[in-house]
């Protein structure tokens, strides 16, 4: 079942747009760091977001990779 919960392995990303409860910064899944959309499960939707060309500084000087945020998907159950 989807949750919530940060991730803790995987490539950090940067997150644009979508709702405001969701956190700025997101894991990619082991395996998937080349990833040009990724998912987020939120509440009872699935939220999709396409990776741009930028990058974002976030504290410690890391650049991630930004992702947009394009539409929202309800999760099948």
């Amino acid at each position: 079942m989807p949750t919530d919960e940060p991730q803790t392995a995987g490539t950090e990303i940067f997150l644009v747009g979508g709702p405001a409860e969701l956190p700025p910064t997101w894991r990619l899944p082991p395996g998937q760091e080349d990833s040009t959309e990724v998912t987020v499960p939120h509440l009872n939707k699935n939220e999709h977001f396409a990776r741009t060309t930028t990058t974002q500084r976030v504290a410690g000087g890391r650049e991630l990779a930004v992702f947009e945020w394009s539409y929202s998907t309800a999760i099948a159950e």
